[in-house]
């Protein structure tokens, strides 16, 4: 009774720092981003220093992928997702808004910005996913793969793409930072079941891998659809709903979706092997 009682302690100690301590940390650092105008609606590459402002951002995600790391080694890979994803969160909330960016710009070149940022963001996460899931599950990040888990993993990540999308569309009504990390947890959710229903032995990155996609795809679209009645349609609440999710809301809630998707998923089939058997 000790041990799993002593195990439920770490795992939520290290739930709470991420939370409570890292978490803020990662938040101050993209809070202080400041717009042209001086005001907190600004991202990396739409702030008045770029350069800064990525350098920041950059050390936002580190610190979320390092803690991750070492909650993988510490508990499992699935813990370190999610406490990557409540420190990423942090870091989302305190990002601006793509209407107030689009009201300041007023013009489709902000999308364009936001698909470079979330595509940049997104492959990091992807890469740091691997080194997260080999720490605790040499398996789960694919090393030392078959042909086998290569084909799963591609179609896997196909899939999640397309789940993902319909589930984000679905949940994105607003560009409120709540409802933008929301819809991106469910993304990672839906991505994850759907593609393993399709690659059982899919690699946990190839998941992540769809975030990079979605992430940049969102707002392409929408400077392709818009076009030059992008500040029109934002008035009138029809934006795009994948490009109303800001890079860093992709990148934390596909964490966190991804690792809710990968233990529901193990539970179905865990659940079904006897009855195959």
């Amino acid at each position: 009774t000790l041990r799993p009682m002593k195990q439920a302690v770490i795992r939520w100690s290290f739930v709470a720092g991420a939370a409570v301590v890292v978490g803020p940390v990662a938040g101050w650092l993209t809070g202080s981003l400041r717009a042209p105008d001086g005001g907190p609606d600004a991202t990396a590459f739409l702030s008045t220093s770029p350069v800064v402002g990525l350098a920041f951002t950059l050390g936002a995600l580190l610190l979320a992928f390092v803690y991750a790391f070492v909650v993988a080694k510490a508990i499992n890979f699935k813990w370190g997702m999610v406490c990557a994803g409540l420190i990423i969160g942090w870091a989302a909330w305190q990002s601006g808004r793509a209407d107030a960016i689009i009201r300041r710009v007023q013009g489709p070149s902000v999308f364009w910005a936001l698909a470079a940022e979330g595509l940049i963001y997104a492959v990091l996460a992807t890469v740091a996913t691997f080194f997260i899931t080999r720490a605790s599950d040499p398996r789960a990040a694919g090393v030392d793969s078959d042909e086998g888990t290569k084909s799963d993993s591609v179609k896997a990540a196909g899939v999640a793409v397309i789940a993902g999308g319909i589930a984000a569309w679905a949940v994105a009504r607003s560009e409120m930072v709540g409802q933008t990390f929301a819809a991106a947890v469910t993304a990672g959710i839906a991505g994850t079941l759907v593609g393993r229903v399709v690659g059982h032995r899919a690699c946990v990155p190839a998941s992540m891998l769809a975030c990079a996609v979605l992430a940049a795809l969102g707002p392409v679209a929408a400077a392709l659809i818009h076009g030059s009645a992008t500040l029109a349609t934002m008035y009138k609440g029809e934006l795009f709903p994948l490009a109303r999710i800001m890079p860093l809301d992709w990148v934390g809630g596909m964490f966190i979706g991804v690792a809710v998707g990968v233990s529901w998923a193990g539970s179905m089939v865990e659940k079904h092997a006897p009855v195959e058997a």
